[in-house]
């Protein structure tokens, strides 16, 4: 039977039992086919409906595809600053004809409210300038800054806009002249000319000037900072020291008592801060005589204060206020301004630049400048 069947077939002879066979074989595929979209969720059903059907209407209906629009940018505008005498209704009207036109151009201009809200947080006045205005626009990732202003001049109303822009450095200025009738259409011309497109803004160029405001603004505070809490300097290594000092003092002309005076004096000197001295000189003084030169042995108590030279370690100020007695004649002051060195392995030199010392004598009160050079040894290491 079988082999008849293949003979048949290869004859081109008709067979029964062959057209059985094929439509058998199809009520088969169709009866599994309609078993599958059966058992597809009508979701998916529906979700594959409407693509085709939308890939018709592409294919088929010959519409172009759209142009994808850019995110809409941040505008700062400000409430319009106007002369006093003129409505505030104008100032109203200007504000809300440059809103709509930034909205038609593709920017976003912040609220009022919001507007107001960011000026505050951030300090800056409704009247500040554009510098600081472009600041904080760079500082808060904002596109531009809009300020409108409107006077009046020989009858006509005078409208400028001041625009800058976060991502260029600069500011845009226009202005326009128009009667009331046309202020509206003078605007709209006017931000047509100097409103740039928002295609025109560059994103990375605005990100690197924010990031660049906020580098300036952390190094001025950390010089800021810095400044505020400056450490000691120069510091207190050792709790005391020891000074061997020699120099003369010269009673001026002008006093009619022309005179010299040449000493050496020891000084020891506690430090119980950093810059802060306090001292006990004693010392040899060769004064001027009735009858020639004389000798003397002043005691004086000091107290002294040592300035930081900024950005220099090692060289500090001394501020020296002295008072105390020369014995047989009476009290002496001395003040002194010099310059200090701090030298290595507990050694320091020191110079008397000017020094105005007045003292008394039996018969009168004199008055000199003295000049002196010191070295001094320190001792007693202070723990870091």
């Amino acid at each position: 039977m079988r082999a008849r069947r293949s003979s048949a077939l290869r004859l081109g002879v008709d067979c029964p039992d062959c057209d059985r066979m094929r439509w058998s074989a199809l009520i088969r595929i169709a009866a599994f086919a309609c078993l599958v979209l059966a058992c597809v969720p009508p979701s998916v059903s529906a979700q594959i409906r409407t693509s085709f059907e939308e890939a018709d209407q592409l294919t088929q209906g010959g519409d172009e595809l759209s142009v994808p629009r850019p995110t809409r940018l941040e505008v700062l505008l400000l409430e319009t600053r106007r002369d006093p005498r003129i409505d505030p209704v104008v100032g109203n009207f200007i504000d809300a004809r440059v809103r709509f036109a930034l909205s038609e151009a593709g920017w976003e201009a912040l609220s009022k409210s919001d507007a107001r809200a960011l000026l505050r947080a951030d300090r800056v006045s409704d009247g500040a300038s554009m510098g600081p205005l472009r600041r904080l626009i760079v500082r808060e990732e904002i596109a531009l800054v809009i300020v409108p202003i409107v006077y009046a001049s020989q009858g006509k109303y005078v409208v400028e806009l001041w625009i800058a822009r976060g991502d260029v450095d600069g500011v845009v200025a226009a202005q326009v002249a128009s009667e009331a009738a046309t202020l509206g259409p003078a605007i709209d011309v006017l931000l047509e000319a100097k409103l740039p497109s928002v295609l025109e803004f560059d994103r990375q160029a605005a990100r690197n000037a924010a990031e660049q405001a906020e580098e300036d603004e952390r190094l001025l505070a950390d010089a800021y900072r810095s400044a505020r809490t400056r450490s000691a300097s120069p510091k207190r290594t050792h709790w005391a020291a020891i000074s061997l000092s020699a120099g003369s003092a010269i009673g001026p002309a002008i006093t009619r008592d022309r005179f010299s005076i040449h000493m050496l004096r020891t000084r020891l000197e506690l430090r119980p801060r950093d810059r802060l001295g306090l001292g006990l000189i004693m010392g040899y003084a060769n004064l001027p005589g009735q009858g020639g030169r004389a000798h003397n042995l002043p005691i004086l108590g000091e107290i002294n204060y040592r300035v930081p030279i900024a950005g220099v370690e090692r060289f500090s100020v001394p501020i020296r206020f002295a008072m105390g007695y020369l014995p047989f004649n009476g009290p002496i002051m001395r003040t002194s301004v010099g310059l200090h060195v701090d030298l290595p392995k507990d050694w320091e030199i020191g110079f008397d630049l000017l020094s105005p010392t007045v003292f008394r004598s039996p018969s009168r009160l004199h008055f000199a400048f003295d000049l002196a050079f010191e070295v001094t040894r320190r001792f007693g290491r202070v723990a870091p």
